[in-house]
């Protein structure tokens, strides 16, 4: 083939892929479900150019780990920009874990937005503001460092506000890593995006003080100050779910267990969640957050409303605080008045719901201010930082504990307090209660029956866990740790939190089936163990690992997972004693002299031999994808994950390939649905795009 024809060849393929990007396809559009909030259309017919909005995005699979999900993610995000332009959506955020994109859209760019199957709804940019040494005493903090000696020391507390003086004598040593979101308005540079938070207005200073300044809840925490509002102390929803995104993302690098937003904006009857595109993209990015075992707290808000709260403040994944007096000064603020407030009565201008978490302190708080010295200010803004405080004091107690467990630490310790507003009771956290609940003496002990374990490579072995506890259980959950190159979970993902329910009353045996995969061992963990008493109390514990030791065997097995699908099963492999062909998926099957099997849901296979026939090859086909083949295949073969877009089984995906994706776009035509959806769409061209000039047979497998 001439160079001239490869690059019409290339070039008539861009140009398909254009057309179909640009809805000129070949079937009618599917009627569009996306919700396009009015405060869009009318802010584009008022300004006449474009307007700041923040896209919700379908959400990818709800039962895949952080790392697939954000895989996930991009292919769709990827699918929505492509069918734009700078000159009608111009893009602002990219989010890794969150299924949204944030930007400045036209009247134009919106048309084409409403049309796409990928699109949940499109909504304004939400604007924030911020929400504004007795309160430590009230709470008890002051005896948590004094007479346990725990101040946070080893915990990191990202801060998601107006940023922190830097050079603030009280903060400096404290601070662990900055970020800056803002538009236009990161420093030093004025950017939209920086590694610097200073602060230019002093909320978040004040804010990252009650944390850990001298005074502060938990002295010795750090802070991973994130700038997400800018001098005035207003910002966007869209570069707070960029800062929320990052603090998943980057959680590892900066050990961040806690985060705090003392911000708010609209606000809402109930739990949020779905309510629009800002809260449903705020709600996916807490979630991620909140899964890898970060606690989220934040301001409910202060309106003084008895029967709402500010986002993200009712995110259902959120601990939301309100505030209570810690004094009987006279209060005037935030358009409210108490002459006479009693110590603990809920605070006039504080938001509540019954969807509220804790109360704390937050009315005329003392803590550093922007330039040096202190500063009084009073707000939710103040109640949530004491809370994440708190929290801090908890985790250097008991890293171990998952956001869960925390919540339910500071409700079950906290002091009731009755809103007079509404009736609700909600708990006033108390860090000494809460600290003591869980630095007890061990009361459950965990772990497997046995120290070490013996399985061939191939077979099963099941193990059981036990849980002993002097006192009685009623739930028990955990994340099973283990080499994922060596064993697997039979009966379960990887990385799923398997529950657990009381078979007696202070005695608990969980069965885990695993498969040994290659020879040699790993060791069985647990990690985010909660054990509850009947109450829904926290129950301490300690725990040993076991090892599993895997031997060699006559059975040969492995893995083989279909690109783009969810769903492994009924693929087929055919071990030969002939050498490997390079023929088509129709001859292989047809071979004789060979043993067939298929795939499970999960894309594992096994064959167990008696160890007198040697397979010299192993064929593995599938409709619409690259076969793949492996020499001499002996135990565990490995994983293999085969290209889709041969659609027509000649072992090359090429511009044959793609008319056939082309003539059934936008159709439910199930032989050219490659990923299995139930559509014909952006997905399955991507697939074949991205695998072009990819030939059979497959080899790499890993």
């Amino acid at each position: 083939m001439s160079r001239k024809f490869v690059t019409i060849f290339k070039t008539m393929i861009v140009l398909f892929v254009l057309m179909v990007l640009s809805g000129k396809t070949f079937a009618q559009d599917p009627p569009s479900d996306v919700e396009i909030a009015s405060e869009v259309t009318e802010a584009l017919q008022d300004s006449g150019d474009t307007v700041r909005v923040i896209i919700a995005l379908k959400p990818p699979d709800p039962n895949v780990d952080v790392t697939t999900a954000a895989a996930q993610i991009a292919v769709i995000q990827a699918s929505v920009i492509a069918a734009s332009n700078e000159s009608n959506f111009k893009l602002t955020h990219q989010y890794k874990t969150v299924p949204a994109l944030a930007g400045e859209i036209s009247v134009e760019g919106l048309e084409i937005l409403k049309n796409s199957p990928h699109i949940q709804a499109v909504d304004v940019d939400m604007y924030f503001e911020v929400s504004l040494t007795e309160s430590v005493n009230l709470i008890q903090a002051d005896k948590v460092q004094q007479d346990l000696g725990k101040t946070g020391a080893g915990v990191n507390v990202a801060v998601l506000d107006t940023g922190v003086d830097s050079q603030h004598h009280d903060l400096t040593n404290n601070i662990i890593a900055q970020k800056c979101f803002g538009r236009s308005s990161c420093p030093p540079n004025n950017t939209n995006e920086s590694d610097y938070a200073q602060d230019e207005n002093g909320h978040g200073t004040h804010v990252a003080g009650i944390i850990t300044s001298p005074n502060g809840v938990a002295p010795d925490a750090g802070i991973v100050a994130v700038r997400v509002l800018n001098a005035s102390g207003g910002g966007w929803a869209s570069d707070i779910v960029a800062g929320i995104d990052w603090v998943t993302s980057n959680r590892h690098q900066h050990n961040i267990r806690v985060l705090n937003m003392s911000l708010t904006s609209r606000s809402y009857t109930g739990e949020c969640d779905m309510a629009d595109a800002n809260t449903q993209s705020f709600a996916t990015a807490l979630r991620a957050a909140e899964q890898v075992g970060i606690t989220v707290f934040a301001a409910s808000g202060n309106e003084g409303y008895p029967n709402r709260m500010g986002a993200p403040a009712c995110i259902s994944s959120v601990i939301s605080v309100g505030s209570v007096y810690d004094t009987n000064q006279a209060f005037s603020s935030h358009g409210c008045s108490e002459p006479f407030p009693q110590v603990d009565q809920v605070s006039c201008f504080s938001n509540a719901n019954s969807e509220l978490d804790l109360l704390a302190p937050g009315s005329n708080i003392i803590s550093t201010k922007l330039g040096g010295g202190t500063l009084e200010l009073s707000g939710t803004s103040m109640a949530s930082p004491h809370a994440a405080g708190v929290a801090a004091l908890i985790l250097q107690t008991r890293p171990s504990l998952s956001p869960y467990d925390i919540e339910n630490t500071l409700k079950q310790t906290g002091k009731l307090v009755t809103d007079n507003r509404n009736g609700i009771i909600t708990p006033r956290i108390n860090a000494l209660a809460a600290v003591e609940s869980i630095a007890s003496p061990t009361l459950a002990n965990v772990g497997f029956e046995a120290t070490t374990y013996q399985v061939p490579a191939g077979d099963e072995i099941t193990t059981n866990i036990i849980i002993q506890s002097t006192q009685e259980i009623a739930n028990v959950n955990f994340t099973l740790g283990f080499d994922t190159n060596m064993v697997r979970v039979v009966e379960s993902d990887s990385n799923a939190v398997v529950t657990f329910a009381s078979t007696e009353d202070s005695y608990l045996a969980a069965s885990i089936v695993w498969q040994g995969l290659r020879p040699g061992q790993t060791e069985l963990n647990l990690s985010n163990v909660t054990i509850q008493d009947e109450a829904g109390n926290v129950v301490p514990y300690q725990f040993k690992p076991s090892i599993l030791i895997i031997e060699t065997s006559n059975t040969i097995f492995g893995q083989v997972q279909l690109q783009g699908r969810n769903s492994h099963e009924c693929v087929n492999l055919i071990l030969s004693e002939l050498d490997c062909i390079d023929d088509t998926p129709e001859s292989i099957l047809a071979l004789p002299n060979s043993v067939k099997l298929t795939t499970e849901a999960d894309g594992y296979f096994k064959q167990v031999h008696d160890g007198n026939i040697t397979y010299t090859c192993l064929n593995v086909v599938a409709d619409r994808y690259l076969m793949a083949q492996h020499l001499s295949p002996q135990g565990y073969v490995g994983k293999m994950i085969l290209l889709g877009g041969d659609m027509n089984q000649d072992n090359i995906i090429d511009i044959f390939d793609l008319t056939l994706i082309a003539t059934d776009f936008r159709t439910t035509n199930p032989d050219t649905d490659i990923n299995g959806d139930g559509i014909v769409d952006i997905m399955d061209l991507a697939l074949v795009a991205g695998n072009y000039k990819r030939t059979a047979p497959l080899i790499d497998w890993q």
